[in-house]
């Protein structure tokens, strides 16, 4: 098997697909329902239907293309990642992924094997939660995690119906595709998930690849504090009711509650807008995120209640009022045993060095993985950047990716 091959059909793939979302700067930008997300899809449709695999989009704009096993009957082996950016981010981040899953099928079809299971690649839209400040939309849909109608119902940050956008989205795609979601569409064996590390962990140990062990809980909670506004020079100390107060606080106690963790755990503070926001005036408000994660479930929720905790006895000490509205809460996940075993395994075989480690960022897998055994192979992230232009990866460590998977997909259906 030809790496370099795959390595250089890899990179042209994603060079073709990043070039209409590439910014001045360099960064990408390829927002859910764009032009950009429009031309990506063309681009997986056409290579797809070339090796014979048919094409479908569903009501939230995520795609799958299907190749057929030789049980018809049998779930199908899936496999892809997300299509969509953040504003300026990097061309790997979700999208090299999505284009290993298409080298594998490739190789599937060069092969002229035929599994007994059918392979599935898919791409999700809307992963990073740019539109709604809220992650994983589309693979939520495709789980039913989420309601087409609750989906519908999603408003962005402008104040534009989700659903509006997806519906035109859709509509304007489905003419190139073999049609909506079949049912089968969700008869899945497993879910395999190639990304990017975007941590410095491979990098710096000089390893191409890591299977990932479990991927770290994620929370977010929105935390208000209310004081009063008044002079900065002439209100004492002990009378003044200044809400930054609240949030320095919230941050003691983060840096204290982490540098205890029993498990890998991170904490950030990031929005944070302070009103009237003038130099020489106490606030009257300060509202800010604060972003918790952990890979250890128990860990996670006693960091929650402590957070509340210290919200509630900030505002008692510095006579303020404090909201909090927590967003999001998904629980740590771990990987499936048999399926990091093939990893290892398939790059034993192939003679690439790897190593486990847990992810500390949210996947797609997080949706699937409630209904689905599931893994994730990790590729070096030079640097351990990402979400920015600088984001990049060895193309033979992507080709070396997509031979594993493809691998791992052989020895599953032979199990």
């Amino acid at each position: 098997m030809d790496t370099n091959r795959s390595a250089r059909r890899i990179q042209k793939d994603l060079e073709a697909i990043n070039r209409p979302a590439r910014n001045p700067g360099g960064g990408i930008t390829r927002l859910s329902y764009s032009p950009e997300h429009a031309e990506a899809l063309r681009h997986l449709q056409r290579e797809c239907s070339a090796l014979g695999a048919r094409c479908f989009l569903d009501e939230a704009g995520n795609f799958a293309a299907r190749m057929e096993g030789a049980n018809p009957e049998l779930p199908v082996f899936c496999l892809g990642s997300h299509v969509d950016s953040v504003k300026n981010g990097g061309e790997l981040d979700g999208m090299a992924g999505v284009i290993i899953g298409l080298e594998v099928l490739r190789l599937l079809k060069e092969s002229g094997v035929q599994l007994r299971h059918g392979v599935q690649l898919m791409a999700f839209a809307e992963e990073e939660g740019v539109l709604c400040n809220m992650g994983l939309l589309g693979s939520r849909f495709f789980c039913g995690e989420i309601t087409p109608e609750d989906f519908r119902k999603l408003r962005t940050g402008s104040g534009a119906l989700l659903g509006d956008l997806a519906k035109d989205f859709s509509t304007s795609l489905l003419p190139l595709m073999d049609g909506p979601f079949p049912k089968e569409a969700k008869n899945l064996a497993f879910f395999l998930e190639p990304h990017i590390e975007q941590g410095p962990v491979l990098y710096e140990k000089g390893i191409p690849l890591g299977v990932v062990s479990s991927i770290t809980g994620t929370s977010m909670t929105n935390i208000t504090f209310y004081g009063e506004a008044n002079h900065a020079g002439t209100t004492p100390m002990d009378t003044r009711k200044d809400p930054i107060r609240g949030l320095i606080s919230v941050g003691r106690y983060l840096e204290k509650r982490l540098q205890e963790a029993r498990s890998h755990a991170v904490g950030t503070i990031g929005r944070i807008l302070a009103e009237p926001n003038v130099g020489n005036v106490i606030a009257s408000k300060v509202s800010f995120t604060v972003d918790l994660r952990c890979v250890n479930r128990e860990e996670l929720l006693e960091m929650l209640q402590g957070l509340e905790a210290c919200c509630r006895e900030a505002a008692s000490k510095f006579f303020l009022q404090v909201e909090l509205s927590p967003g999001h809460r998904i629980m740590p996940m771990e990987m499936d045993a048999a399926l990091q075993e093939d990893l290892f395994a398939e790059a034993a075989f192939r003679g690439i060095e790897t190593i486990s480690l847990p992810s500390g960022a949210g996947h797609d897998t997080l949706s699937l993985g409630h209904l689905w055994r599931k893994a994730m192979l990790f590729i070096a992230s030079r640097d351990g950047k990402s979400h920015c232009p600088e984001e990049s990866s060895d193309y033979k460590h992507l080709g070396q990716a997509a031979e594993i998977l493809w691998g791992v997909l052989r020895r599953q259906d032979r199990a």
